[in-house]
């Protein structure tokens, strides 16, 4: 039990660490677009990286969430399992590509963002490839390897896009940068997935494979979709300015929900494989202990986010979007309901109910959808983030 619970507690400080410090680059990034090009610039960024993340999912499938269970469950079987699922991403990678240039052609945007958008849909296909690579290291529990390669894409993506926007470039640079980002993030996730496993194809890509990934894929993809479609809502009703104003609220309360999230991501592999081969006493201790850990920095989290909601929108973003502060004070209450849906969602994917967190997850995006065009047109920016506290608020009912 102490070393199962030692090796959750690693995970998750490994995982939590360098994905947060990636998210607050991302943050930095986030300012950056708003001191440089103001809302106009943060919301037409935030509309095109909103478009392109669908592209993970397709080119993904489901593919690298079901090899972190499966690997961890039955780790002898992770070789077979990574050539197979890299043969089905392959098939799936030109699918998205050929739907990628369809929807850029279609799209009735200037031709700057539709070179952005093609650009940023291009990178996050390339990138689904190194997610599965990702994958192999956090089957096998080494959590440090998967966020060190992060770490290194955000450094990568954050640091250069900053260095062209000092240089004069506009925000179109953006997306030249998470390409090359994206690929060298890719060489790198191979070369330590080869300490588990041999890079190799299997051909063709079994439909049956696809079956067996398509409750992960529903998943995925109201995960996503319930990050991004409030973006995407607010886009098509609402001026860019408005929606830079949105998102200078909302990435803050995501970047500290993310202690949450990754902390349930580092207790899932560890958790399966004592579902698989323990009895469900040591399973039930291991998750109440993760549950404390997660609510203990949840709380803090929350409670240091309302307290310095004033001075951090104007150290971040500057003097026009101070005024904004009131709404990010409300909003912490989100943190507070994002480590509960975390854990409870890990709990379903370990015992192999991914089916009922998909449910879940597709419940909750329709509330997004409902509250998002119910609130925002009547209550402007204060009702477009209670819609984003109180979807997540269904979606932790749901998971219950």
């Amino acid at each position: 039990m102490r070393s199962g619970l030692y090796r959750v507690l690693a995970n998750i400080a490994f995982i939590t660490g360098a994905n947060l410090f990636g998210r607050l680059l991302n943050l930095v990034l986030h300012a950056a677009l708003g001191r440089f090009f103001g809302p106009e610039g943060l919301g037409g960024y935030a509309t095109a990286i909103a478009i392109a993340g669908y592209f993970i999912f397709m080119a993904d499938f489901g593919m690298s969430p079901r090899i972190v269970r499966e690997g961890a469950i039955t780790p002898e079987k992770l070789d077979e399992e990574y050539a197979n699922a890299l043969g089905f991403k392959i098939g799936m990678g030109a699918v998205s590509l050929a739907i990628l240039i369809l929807v850029v052609r279609l799209l009735p945007y200037e031709d700057s963002a539709i070179e952005l958008i093609f650009l940023l849909g291009l990178a996050s296909i390339v990138r689904s490839f190194s997610y599965l690579n990702e994958s192999v290291c956090r089957a096998r529990e080494r959590l440090d390897l998967e966020g060190a390669i992060g770490l290194l894409n955000a450094a990568l993506f954050v640091g250069g896009t900053l260095v062209l926007f000092y240089l004069g470039y506009s925000v179109r640079a953006v997306g030249w940068v998470s390409l090359g980002a994206a690929s060298v993030q890719l060489v790198v996730s191979v070369l330590c997935a080869r300490r588990f496993v041999s890079i190799r194809v299997k051909l063709p890509p079994w439909l049956r494979l696809g079956r067996a990934a398509l409750p992960y894929a529903t998943t995925s993809l109201s995960i996503l979709a319930f990050a991004q479609v409030d973006v995407l809502i607010v886009s098509m009703i609402e001026s860019q300015g408005f929606v830079g104003r949105y998102v200078s609220v909302s990435r803050l309360l995501l970047v500290a929900g993310t202690f949450g999230a990754l902390a349930g991501a580092g207790v899932l592999p560890t958790a399966s494989r004592l579902y698989g081969r323990s009895d469900p006493a040591r399973f039930d201790a291991l998750v109440n202990e993760a549950l404390r850990f997660a609510l203990l920095i949840g709380g803090m989290a929350a409670l240091g986010l309302a307290f310095i909601s004033r001075p951090v929108m104007g150290l971040i973003y500057g003097e026009q979007f101070v005024d904004l502060y009131p709404l990010l004070r409300a909003g912490s209450i989100y943190v507070l309901f994002k480590f509960p849906v975390s854990v409870l969602a890990m709990v379903l994917t370990s015992i192999g109910r991914q089916g009922s967190r998909a449910r879940a997850t597709l419940i909750g995006f329709a509330s997004t959808v409902v509250l998002v065009l119910a609130l925002t047109p009547y209550w402007g920016l204060a009702g477009t983030v209670g819609a984003m506290v109180g979807s997540e608020f269904i979606f932790m009912s749901c998971l219950c």
